[in-house]
């Protein structure tokens, strides 16, 4: 090797150094939570148009410092050709999906029907999904996930199903995953174990109810489940009642609102189920006297704890504090009721149920109960109260046999 061959030896490393001591300042190296040593970069490629605002890639995780400089030199490239698209080089995982629809989703419902998505979706598909990148997440992956709600909730899996179906329906629309997985999965079958339905009580199974509530406890809650069996109204449409809902003139109770969760368990009112439970129910005169006695009743008891509560937007039925009861209090009040009567024990929603089948059994048109109790559909009403009309077609068949045989 001769003296020139020499010289530019030594200005190729020199030049060789230089380039790799500026890239060391580009790339740096930092160590993990759990010691782990990877690299990261971070370039400018420009502006924003509308703000002015500077824009950087910033890219972590490399294992070695070798990955990180072909990815630093490929991204720079791309910028200086004007090719590099941001977008295109972010991966999305599917939590990243369901924030986004979330967002736009909050804003189409009620804020109970939110409150209640968003505890299907931290309980159940992000523990399950949400931590797979999109482009990574294969039909293979769902149907296990379907089959393990199919095990722990087998009422709701196709709940599940629907929810996850319209976000990656979502995220094909916006383009940030090609398909969605979750169409080529089934619903599963799940055995259904039919039994009789014997949630309601009978007229006699009411009274003596009733009877024990009146007599053994307070007289709130001989009037509340009073209310419930003579009105159908559902349970949060009761605890959201205030005295202008009810007009003692026309015996008239309206229903338009009703009580609910909203985020973080917080107790709220909000619009009823749908536009159909908003509606006017009339009520008996001796159900309307019960109503007018506990009027009564609650402004001396509340006036007692310092409040006044001779105003129509006081509520119906309010606890020591004369705020909402909560839900589950209602259930306590109907267990106690039942053990001192020794009473057979029905749901709350069972004195809904005991109404309309008690109406039906009175000979009222379907039609007439569906209005009343708020159903958005008549064959809700007609599923629902199938074993009625079933017993009203035997006696209907007994009576026509006896009429021809006269």
């Amino acid at each position: 090797m001769n003296t020139e061959d020499v010289k530019n030896l030594r200005l190729a490393c020199l030049h060789s150094d230089k380039e790799r001591n500026d890239m060391s300042k580009k790339i740096d190296k930092y160590t993990t939570k759990n010691g782990k040593i990877l690299y990261k970069f971070q370039i400018y490629v420009g502006r924003t148009k509308t703000t002015g605002t500077p824009v950087y890639v910033r890219k972590r995780g490399f294992k070695c410092y070798r990955e990180a400089k072909d990815t630093y030199e490929e991204i720079s490239e791309q910028i200086k050709k004007g090719t590099y698209n941001s977008k295109k080089n972010k991966r999305y995982k599917v939590s990243d999906l369901v924030k986004l629809w979330l967002r736009g989703y909050k804003n189409t419902v009620r804020n109970s029907t939110y409150a209640s998505t968003l505890g299907i979706m931290n309980n159940h598909i992000l523990p399950d999904l949400g931590a797979y990148y999109l482009d990574q997440l294969q039909p293979a992956k769902c149907i296990e996930v379907v089959n393990k709600w199919a095990g722990l909730a087998p009422k709701s899996v196709k709940k599940f199903m629907i929810y996850t179906n319209k976000i990656l329906d979502k995220g094909v629309e916006w383009q940030m995953i090609q398909q969605n997985p979750m169409k080529y999965v089934d619903y599963p079958k799940i055995k259904s174990n039919k039994l009789d339905f014997t949630d309601f009580y009978s007229k006699q199974e009411l009274e003596k109810f009733l009877e024990e509530a009146e007599k053994h406890h307070s007289y709130k809650i001989f009037t509340f489940f009073r209310l419930l069996g003579y009105s159908g109204i559902r349970r949060n449409e009761a605890l959201a009642l205030t005295w202008g809902d009810i007009d003692f003139t026309t015996n008239t109770l309206s229903i338009n609102k009703t009580l609910a969760q909203g985020e973080k368990n917080r107790l709220i009112i909000d619009d009823p189920k749908s536009t159909s439970g908003v509606r006017d129910i009339p009520l008996d005169g001796q159900t309307m006297g019960i109503l007018k006695q506990w009027r009564s009743k609650q402004r001396e008891e509340m006036f007692r704890l310092g409040y006044n509560t001779d105003n129509e937007e006081q509520l119906v039925f309010s606890n020591g504090s004369n705020a909402f009861y909560q839900p589950s209090r209602v259930r306590e009040w109907n267990k106690a009721v039942c053990k001192s009567g020794e009473l057979r024990f029905i749901k709350t929603h069972g004195f809904r149920h005991t109404h309309a089948t008690l109406l039906l059994e009175a000979g009222v048109p379907m039609q007439d109960i569906k209005k009343r109790l708020g159903h958005s559909n008549i064959s809700i009403t007609m599923d629902t109260y199938a074993h009625v009309t079933k017993d009203r077609d035997y006696r209907t068949v007994g009576i026509f046999e006896q009429f021809m045989s006269e």
